[in-house]
């Protein structure tokens, strides 16, 4: 477990049932869009490119795609 944790894998990875749940509230947030931006070291994807939590001093760069690619 130690080594999954150091290296960043998953144990417990979200089912595709999540992916599905998590993609479904973004298009009913975003009306019918599924489209999120997030960051090379994020944790979490945001709906808005301006938000203020990946727009900081310490971002190099803001990707951005579907629910799915945020996740992989």
């Amino acid at each position: 477990m130690l080594i999954a944790g150091a290296t960043g894998i998953d144990l417990n990875p979200p089912s595709q049932e999540q992916y599905a749940e998590q993609t479904q509230q973004v298009q009913d947030l975003m009306g019918g869009v599924n489209h999120v931006y997030w960051t090379k070291s994020g944790k979490s994807y945001h709906l808005y490119q301006d938000c203020s939590y990946i727009n900081s001093d310490r971002t190099n760069e803001i990707l951005g795609g579907t629910v799915a690619q945020a996740r992989s």
